[in-house]
């Protein structure tokens, strides 16, 4: 839980204290008010200790009592002696209630500093098992000479350690060598840059691969100087499952859809096969591609011509569909037919729009050079190479002319590094063979 520190003031004992605050346990309940107190902060990360004070511990009492008992040997001494050499009931009484006074005020003051001395012990402890048994993560603390300075039990297990104190001291290397080339992978980062990162990865554990969220920070010592890193291991494993499971069926739904796009209308369902190969080609010539980007482009590539069926049916044969009003027409007509369709993470719908659109501002909606994302450039290459290249009624358009003609020809139209790109990979894969694949009706 999140919460906002403005307002707090540091107590007499050096501590930031919440007061008298309910917030709601790691399991959902809410227990009452509770004095609770900020703890240590854990390294350099955002994470604090949050500790449960209790209003007075036996033992805190037993130790102040221990204390009253002394002091108040000291008071009946005093007083004897007093009574002894004769000093005046006024002068006993004002030195009795001096004494407590001073009496109580020790009192606290034991009180306040042996629940700070009681809360330090713990904290460290409370900390680690709430991390072990409640949110199960796993924490490692490692120096830049490969030493492990802490870990937990969540850690242990993750690196098939019996237990934490088993790898406390020993050297990374000691790790499976996946968990072994993360952490020092992470630690390089962190000694060039200084920052905290956070990265996903999968690793084994006990011969099982899991999928990993992983915080890591600087380490900073008790003197300020970087020494190390702490890294902070949350399994995500059931998480990213039900990702691909998500996107496993989504990509599913797609290809049925195309079966049937195909078996209605033979023209349409090749197209729209051909627009997924060249588009998937012009990503893996690209820099920075990603999985996500070529999933996004495949799932657009496969739904984007489910309107041409009905553009087919409405204009004569022979009438130019590459227009900028008939690709907008499409795009509608396309959105259309998906209505609800569920892309989960893909923003297909507007993708199918944006496909349309012109580096110079000439497309449906004028978006203009980076308003136009990279997918979006992929796909209007593809869509205008593969549209020209098979026409549904005449005789395709030469490739050199293509690329001559229309891609070269409109610079601030298309993305001219993705068409060179483009025509030096046709070039390299004996460009008819594959043309006469990829278009065969």
């Amino acid at each position: 839980t999140g919460l906002a520190l403005r307002g707090w003031t540091v107590g007499e004992d050096g501590l930031l204290h919440f007061g008298q605050r309910s917030f709601p346990t790691l399991d959902g309940k809410n227990h009452g008010p509770v004095n609770y107190t900020l703890g240590q902060r854990i390294g350099e990360t955002a994470l604090f200790s949050i500790v449960a004070v209790e209003a007075e511990p036996e033992a805190l009492q037993a130790d102040a009592k221990a204390d009253v008992l002394g002091i108040g040997s000291k008071i009946a001494a005093f007083g004897a002696k007093a009574v002894l050499y004769g000093a005046g009931p006024a002068l006993c009484l004002v030195t009795l209630l001096s004494w407590f006074f001073f009496f109580k005020g020790r009192e606290r003051k034991v009180l306040r500093r042996r629940k700070v001395e009681l809360e330090r012990q713990n904290q460290r402890v409370q900390i680690d098992a709430d991390i072990d048994d409640r949110l199960g993560l796993g924490v490692v603390c490692t120096d830049f000479d490969e030493h492990v300075l802490f870990a937990n039990e969540s850690f242990a297990k993750i690196a098939g350690a019996a237990s934490a104190s088993d790898l406390i001291g020993q050297k990374t290397g000691v790790l499976p060598q996946d968990l072994c080339v993360n952490i020092s992978q992470h630690a390089s980062e962190v000694w060039h840059n200084g920052k905290a990162i956070e990265t996903e990865d999968k690793l084994s554990a006990n011969g099982i691969w899991h999928s990993y969220r992983i915080h890591t920070s600087p380490y900073v010592d008790n003197s300020s100087y970087l020494t190390g890193i702490i890294s902070l291991y949350q399994d995500i494993t059931p998480m990213v499952k039900a990702a691909e499971r998500e996107e496993e069926l989504i990509l599913q739904s797609v290809t049925t859809m195309h079966r049937a796009v195909l078996a209605a209308d033979r023209y349409t369902g090749v197209l729209s096969r051909s627009l997924v190969r060249v588009a998937k080609a012009l990503v893996d010539l690209a820099d920075g591609k990603t999985p996500e980007m070529e999933r996004l482009v495949t799932l657009t590539a496969y739904v984007c011509k489910l309107g041409l069926i009905q553009q087919l049916k409405k204009y004569p044969q022979g009438e130019d569909l590459g227009t900028t009003e008939k690709l907008a027409e499409l795009a509608a007509i396309s959105q259309g037919m998906l209505g609800g369709f569920d892309f989960g993470k893909y923003p297909v719908p507007r993708l199918i729009a944006e496909m349309n659109e012109r580096l110079d501002g000439s497309g449906p909606k004028l978006l203009m050079d980076d308003e136009i994302s990279m997918p979006a450039r992929f796909l209007a290459i593809a869509e205008v190479y593969c549209r020209l290249l098979k026409t549904f009624s005449g005789p395709a358009m030469p490739l050199e002319t293509l690329f001559k003609d229309v891609l070269f020809a409109e610079p601030h139209r298309f993305d001219q590094s993705l068409v060179r790109r483009f025509l030096e990979y046709l070039r390299a894969t004996r460009k008819r063979q594959m043309q006469k694949e990829m278009m065969r009706i």
